[in-house]
């Protein structure tokens, strides 16, 4: 819980019925409730004395001389938490005194009271009235205000019917949770599987649970908490953390801190212990998961506390964490992708007829030829072709491309084939998907041979650069 501001340090309102004269009414910090900030988490009880201040300067000086003021003092959020004496209410100035009978004292339990004046008001030339209402919270989670009502019960003279001094809109108190639990996703790819689906590769962090609290707040009222003993054993009682999978199968375990999490089907329940729950602003909980055949998915885990029954259990920390996704299980296939250099083409044939083209791509031996599993062409829009990627697998010459020793190759009838298409387009650029343990696949180089295939004669050209 948090006292935010009181009063906004000062809350005027106009006490006459003309503009004449604007009271003040400020909270000092002779009482529990200037500038205190009590963890909502804490014990049940927050109690302390309000202390309000009012400026009573040539208020009344319009009334007559039998002029009386009637005040009456309501707390919302909060009860008196024991009598409010006929003296609470103490002026420093001559004639601006409030509390002798009829004025009504509030009871313990209460949330109201009343004083009436005692001196002869339109003589309060300069006084400060303050007042001292021993209050306590009664509802955690409520804002706790204040108003104040001057009325006029005799002799009124020019001063207004009924004045009212309403600081509702200023929280006396307003309430937060120090404590924070939050759960995010570990680190990217920490989730992923092998290409066979046996190990994690990386750390294997799916997710992490941070425990902090605001080292801002206070905790020094009285029966709550003090900042240096504010711990789990006076907070949290028992937690859970429930981590959930879309399927379990492959799973070998779920682990909290290295303890193994027992599963029910796909849900695996960890038991928290308190030292994970300790309030250092830094302490981390990390899953790890380890599998063989485990499935593609993204986990969630949630987080359930049980409050000590010293603590108020009201408090919002103590709904946990709500189901939030981990890092996501992927599976490893194996396979990288890289672009060749220097392999834009100007003009090439798709299909057959015209001038055709042979691509032949060199890789230092034959480990790398063997690992691509498709060559990627990228082809801007052309005569009768359209901008796409043209992808080539392992098969003929007339339908994708041919392994031979270090050397990939495949030509205009492949690519005919493989778009669908017949025509002439700009080739600007050649990827390769390959398998990860050949990293080089990247270094190798292209060349390009064209071939007029003409019935009277047969024309082919050394190979050919690309055309940069």
């Amino acid at each position: 819980m948090t006292i935010k501001h009181l009063l906004g340090g000062v809350a005027a309102a106009a006490l006459l019925t003309g503009a004449t004269f604007a009271q003040q009414v400020t909270v000092t910090g002779a009482g529990d409730f200037q500038g205190q900030v009590v963890a909502l988490e804490g014990g049940q009880d927050l109690a302390g004395d309000l202390v309000l201040e009012f400026d009573l300067s040539g208020a009344f000086a319009g009334m007559g001389a039998g002029g009386a003021v009637r005040l009456d003092i309501q707390i919302d959020g909060a009860t008196f938490d024991g009598p409010v004496s006929n003296t609470a209410l103490v002026s420093a100035g001559a004639n601006c005194g409030f509390g002798a009978a009829p004025s009504l004292g509030g009871g313990a339990g209460g949330n109201t009271v009343r004083f009436s004046s005692t001196g002869q008001l339109n003589l309060c030339a300069a006084g400060t009235a303050t007042i001292t209402l021993p209050i306590e919270a009664t509802t955690f989670g409520e804002q706790i205000s204040v108003s104040a009502t001057f009325t006029a019960t005799a002799d009124a003279g020019t001063y207004g019917p009924v004045v009212s001094l309403d600081v509702d809109a200023d929280d006396i108190v307003s309430f937060d949770n120090a404590l924070t639990y939050s759960i995010a996703a570990g680190a990217a790819g920490a989730g992923e599987l092998d290409a066979n689906g046996e190990n994690l590769l990386g750390s294997g962090i799916l997710g992490v649970l941070s425990v902090a609290y605001d080292d801002t707040l206070n905790y020094d009222l009285a029966d709550t908490l003090a900042a240096a003993n504010i711990g789990t054993d006076n907070l949290v009682a028992s937690g859970e953390l429930t981590v959930t999978l879309a399927s379990a199968a492959g799973i070998d375990f779920i682990e909290l801190d290295g303890v193994d999490c027992p599963a029910t089907g796909n849900v695996f329940t960890c038991a928290v212990d308190i030292a994970q729950l300790e309030i250092d602003g830094a302490h981390d909980i990390t899953f790890d998961v380890d599998g063989n055949g485990a499935v593609a998915q993204t986990p969630s885990a949630s987080l359930s506390l049980v409050a000590d029954g010293g603590a108020n259990a009201d408090a919002d920390v103590f709904d946990g964490v709500a189901a939030t996704d981990l890092a996501e299980i992927t599976l490893d296939d194996g396979l990288d992708t890289s672009s060749l250099a220097n392999a834009n083409f100007a003009w090439v044939r798709f299909g057959t007829g015209g001038t055709e083209s042979n691509f032949r791509i060199q890789f230092a031996d034959a480990d790398e030829a063997n690992a691509v599993t498709e060559v990627r062409v990228d082809v801007d829009a052309g005569n009768g072709v359209d901008a796409q990627t043209v992808t080539l697998v392992a098969g003929t010459a007339n339908d994708g491309f041919v392994v031979q020793g270090a050397t990939i190759t495949f030509n205009s009838r492949g690519l005919g084939a493989a778009s669908g298409q017949s025509g002439n387009a700009d080739i600007t650029g050649v990827d390769l998907q390959h398998s990860d343990d050949e990293p080089g696949v990247g270094n190798g180089t292209i060349l390009r041979q064209l071939i007029n295939r003409n019935t009277a004669s047969f024309v082919a050209t050394p190979g050919l650069a690309s055309d940069n």
